[in-house]
């Protein structure tokens, strides 16, 4: 299973600017968690797509020396799984759950001649529903034993009037960036079309989590 981590650019600039090589070595292997045992492997390519184009990008390999495994480095800005980039599938959440659009205004918005196709989008629109509880669990549980008076663990408050899972997770992932820029200096300046890039990465990293949509 691939890792994901955190650059702090775009795939323009990874690609223009071949940071694929900046990308830092794990501290251990995520199969026998042997410390100190990676080395570099080679690279693999991902052809992911975007508007209007599509890319072919190399993703950093690393080989573990204890069990012979090997494991990808994903940036964030991708998901495992899926070939369009994250902000092009966070564009379609905001649609259809937060601004809560027929699947018509989401495609009208999102698509540019017909990409994605509106059984993608609503294969997406699926996935996140299906994931989000466990995603919402491990944020709540974390803003618990870090930052117990954020607004979203009142039980009175916001959290208790959103019924659907993926418009929660929306909801909440905004009060954990707003958690996670006093905590960590390198998401300071991530914003709201940020806050999914930060939770995809947060949770595969720190919670273990494997699948967003």
């Amino acid at each position: 299973m691939p890792i994901v981590v955190e650059i702090g650019t775009d795939m323009q600039d990874y690609v223009e600017f071949d940071l694929v090589v900046c990308i830092v070595r794990p501290d251990g292997c995520t199969y026998c968690l042997v410390l100190g045992q990676m080395v570099a492997h080679g690279y693999y390519l991902r052809k992911p797509k975007d508007l209007g184009r599509g890319w072919v990008i190399r993703i950093r390999r690393w080989k573990c020396k204890a069990c012979g495994k090997t494991v990808g480095a994903v940036p964030s800005f991708l998901l495992f799984f899926r070939h369009y980039v994250l902000r092009v599938i966070q564009s379609v959440f905001v649609q259809r759950f937060e601004l809560e659009k027929s699947w018509s205004e989401v495609n009208l918005a999102c698509a540019d001649e017909g990409m994605p196709a509106m059984r993608t989008i609503q294969r997406w629109c699926s996935g996140l529903t299906e994931q989000a509880p466990g995603w919402l669990g491990a944020m709540e549980k974390t803003l618990a034993e870090h930052d117990s008076r954020s607004s979203w663990l009142d039980a009175q408050g916001e959290a208790g009037h959103l019924s659907h899972p993926a418009r929660a997770l929306l909801k909440a992932s905004l009060h954990f960036l707003a958690w996670a820029k006093g905590r960590w200096r390198e998401v300071e300046s991530y914003g709201l079309n940020d806050r999914l890039r930060f939770l995809w990465y947060w949770g595969n990293r720190q919670a273990g989590l494997t699948r967003l949509a």
